[in-house]
């Protein structure tokens, strides 16, 4: 309550500065004391997870998609039904921890429209998640204790309606709430061994009759011997990112699981994600995927989703500015491992203050250099997600407008860590 208040006082400040530019919209006095208290409450609205109390703050109507989505993004029963009432614990208590901080110069007024640039903050879920080695009630345990924090910068936009000033714009709350998209991990049973096997698991690769007991003991004494080689680089992105990064599980389904890693690329900066499988001729792993800076230290962080058909593997990763952002997805065949096709949208942002209305303009390409139309790359990533059979790994949930947003739903496997991955791959000798 204390930081609340302080931010309101803050923000009657930032108002008062721009008092005289207000006149033509009620009374500088009455719009100051509307968004003071519109501002609390909004905040007071997503500590307590309340998709209702936000949204009553919202000039939007129900069928509109900002709606939609917000009433989705903050429902307790979006997460009690795919995972149990300790979700919601998880997301009240994460809610709880969000804080709000802006500067008074970014309060803009215009022709019964005002705009703020806000940053959010968070406790660091990732960190919470690791640190509970993904046990559900230590993680719920150790939220209020969280001294790690995570920063999400967005923007707030207030119209003047005939009931008074609303809140007409919210951006990038659902990376506020990014933690919802990885319950696949805090969920998943402490020894992976355990799972059960209907559930798409990453320690429990199919076995086919027609596979060589041989081939498969040597596979896994090379992928032991692989990840103890590679042990300080996924190491290093562990701990410099936070997140767990090595797997294993049977891609291409031949009986012979796949290893899966990210591994430092460039000093304390980035990382690069690698496949590898058995080479039953050389005797040794044998790299068939590598895409660098898949992840690194700076705007963006970049974000990637690895997803496999029932004849491909398709790998989608971004990076670049707000100002022009890159979507890129190489795709491969399962059968052969051999690289087909190159893609890449371009993603461009344009914000005009004056009428809090942002533009997105996208250009597509095939092969780097030859451009496509919207509808042909629509075409094949809706193919591609449609036969979708599981997501390897993400870091990511996609938007709702994203083609990949049917992902979202998919079977997801994850990764175990450089060093479960490890043990599990022991226990298999």
């Amino acid at each position: 309550m204390k930081m609340r208040r302080v931010i309101a006082s803050i923000l009657c400040v930032a108002l008062a500065a721009g008092a005289a530019g207000c006149d033509d919209m009620g009374g500088s006095k009455r719009n100051m004391a509307v968004i003071d208290n519109l501002l609390e409450e909004y905040v007071e609205a997503l500590n307590a997870f309340s998709a209702d109390r936000v949204l009553d703050l919202t000039d939007w109507d129900s069928d509109d998609k900002e709606y939609v989505e917000t009433e989705e993004l903050l429902s307790p029963n979006t997460y009690r039904r795919d995972y149990g009432e300790k979700a919601v614990d998880i997301c009240k208590g994460m809610a709880s921890t969000i804080t709000l901080d802006y500067e008074s110069d970014d309060l803009e007024f215009k022709d019964g429209k005002a705009s703020l640039k806000v940053t959010y903050t968070i406790a660091d879920w990732d960190r919470i998640y690791i640190d509970a080695r993904y046990n559900v009630d230590d993680a719920i345990s150790n939220i209020g204790d969280a001294k790690d924090k995570l920063t999400v910068k967005g923007r707030l936009g207030f119209a003047l309606t005939d009931g008074g000033w609303k809140i007409s714009r919210i951006t990038e709350l659902g990376e506020v709430f990014r933690f919802t998209g990885s319950f696949e991990n805090v969920f998943m049973e402490p020894d992976p061994i355990d799972i059960e096997p209907t559930t798409t698991s990453p320690t429990e690769p199919d076995i086919v009759e027609t596979s060589s007991s041989r081939i498969y003991a040597e596979a896994i004494d090379s992928y032991i011997w692989e990840l103890t080689q590679k042990k300080d680089g996924i190491k290093k992105i562990e701990n410099v990112f936070f997140i767990d990064a090595a797997g294993i599980y049977d891609i291409d389904g031949d009986g012979i699981p796949e290893i899966y890693y990210i591994t430092e690329h460039t000093p304390d900066y980035s990382g690069m994600f690698v496949i590898g499988s058995y080479n039953d001729f050389s005797g040794e792993v044998f790299e068939l995927v590598s895409i660098p800076d898949i992840i690194y230290q700076a705007q963006g962080g970049g974000f990637y989703i690895i997803y496999a058909t029932d004849k491909e593997l398709v790998l989608t990763y971004s990076h670049g500015e707000e100002a022009l952002y890159h979507v890129e997805s190489e795709v491969y065949s399962l059968e052969t491992w051999t690289h087909l096709v190159h893609y890449r949208r371009d993603v461009y942002y344009e914000y005009n203050p004056y009428t809090d209305t942002e533009v997105y303009t996208y250009e597509y390409f095939m092969n780097d250099d030859v451009q496509i139309s919207p509808e042909e790359y629509n075409k094949v990533f809706n193919d591609l997600v449609g036969r979708t059979n599981v997501v390897i790994d993400s870091n990511y949930t996609p938007l709702t407008e994203d083609v990949e947003s049917p992902l979202a739903v998919k079977p997801k496997v994850g990764m175990l860590g450089y060093d479960r991955t490890l043990e599990y791959l022991n226990s298999l000798k």
